[in-house]
């Protein structure tokens, strides 16, 4: 029994203390195929902040555009305010106009 547990122990010893090296030529290609999926990523991260970019640009455009039509949209409504009070002070010189006209 005795030798059977020294046997065992040897053979653990030899087992862990055995190294497992890797090839020049297996780290070549791991570290090539590593190199290929962050040149994909690269890419892939390049082409989306251009496309951000000219999301951007499109963005700016459009709040310019929504400025512009804001503001025509306030002096339409200050011109149709005036359209009234233009269009009352008519009506109340048109009563008076009438009023006088009854008199007569």
């Amino acid at each position: 029994m005795r030798k059977f547990v020294l046997a065992m122990a040897v053979a653990a010893i030899s087992v862990g203390s055995t190294t497992a090296c890797a090839t020049k030529g297996f780290v070549r290609d791991r570290v090539g195929e590593v190199n290929d999926k962050v040149e994909g990523v690269s890419k892939s991260l390049e082409e989306t902040q251009e496309r951000t970019r000219q999301n951007e640009a499109r963005i700016g455009e459009a709040e310019q555009k929504i400025t512009q039509v804001d503001q025509k949209a306030v002096a339409a409504g200050q011109s149709a305010t005036e359209a009234r009070t233009a269009a009352e002070a008519a009506g109340s010189k048109a009563e008076a106009v009438e009023k006088a006209t009854k008199r007569i």
